[in-house]
Order: C-alpha cells, then sequence, then structure tokens
C-alpha cells in the first residue's frame, strides 16, 4: 500500500504543537474523505501497518517534544485518531456532492417542519445544523477543542 499522507519531518517547523496537530488532522481528514472505503474499513481496527505507524509516531512525536509526558501523548494520538476517524465517517456515511446538498435541504425542511412546541430549541437552530460555515469550520471547532483540553490536562495556559 503507498503512503497516502506525506512524509512528514519530525523537526521543528516553527509552528507550535496545536498548529502542527490541528493540521495533521485536516490532512487526514481530508485524505480519508478522498479514500471512502478506507473509512469504513477503520472503525475497530488499529492502523499498525507502516503508514500508520508512521502518522502514531509523528503526533506522539509532537506532542512529546512539546513537553507532554507518555500519558498524554498517547492519548493525544488516539484522540486524533478516533475523532478524525468518527468525523469522516459520518461525513462519508452522508454523502458527498450534489447529494450531499440534497440531503442537507431535506435534513433543514425536516428539522424546520417539527412542532415547536415539542422541539423548540432543534426547530431554532435548524438553519444553524444545516448551513455555512460548513463541515471543515466544525471538525476544527472540535479539533481546537481536544487540543485544548490536552494543554488543561497537561497543566498548559496556552490557547490556540
Amino acid at each position: 500500500m503507498k503512503p497516502i499522507l506525506r512524509r512528514r519531518s519530525t523537526e521543528d517547523d516553527g509552528r507550535d504543537w496545536m498548529e502542527r496537530l490541528v493540521a495533521i488532522g485536516l490532512e487526514l481528514r481530508q485524505v480519508l474523505l478522498a479514500h471512502p472505503s478506507v473509512v469504513r474499513l477503520l472503525p475497530g481496527r488499529i492502523p499498525f501497518g507502516p503508514n500508520g505507524l508512521r502518522l502514531a509516531d509523528h503526533v506522539i512525536g509532537v506532542l512529546r517534544r512539546a513537553g507532554f509526558d507518555d500519558r498524554l501523548s498517547g492519548y493525544g494520538y488516539l484522540l486524533l485518531m478516533f475523532y478524525v476517524v468518527g468525523f469522516a465517517g459520518q461525513e462519508v456515511a452522508f454523502g458527498k456532492g450534489a447529494a450531499n446538498q440534497a440531503r442537507l435541504t431535506q435534513v433543514n425542511e425536516f428539522l424546520r417542519g417539527l412542532p415547536a412546541d415539542r422541539y423548540p430549541d432543534l426547530v431554532a437552530v435548524a438553519d444553524d445544523l444545516t448551513g455555512r460555515p460548513g463541515l471543515t469550520h466544525r471538525f476544527e471547532l472540535g479539533l481546537v477543542g481536544i487540543c485544548k483540553e490536552l494543554a488543561v490536562q497537561a497543566g498548559r495556559t496556552e490557547s490556540p
């Protein structure tokens, strides 16, 4: 199997650990979306092939060199993988392209048509759930949240 992620340098590239982790997560998500059959195979499996091992070593190395202990470095890798694979899996299941937009329209119409007296909050946010900014923005929001909590767990106070 050929590598689907670019080879990574373990040296400092001028970005802090959060920027690097977010960039890795964004790139991995794009790779997975470009290879939907891979996304369907990953849940429940640990990617221990050569590419998966390189990725694991790289992510753990970014965190260790940033001063995280071994436990949080390992957790950071697992959280990144679980989050990216889960998010990409939902995106692949939902569909891409024109079918995606048609499905979003259907979901929006369904949510807006719910009885507001029974589901007032869901009806109120229906347009925000299915509108812009899109999934990349939402994905990055969650990824930054994971990074911030890793920083909290490590006793750091920096923010992205």
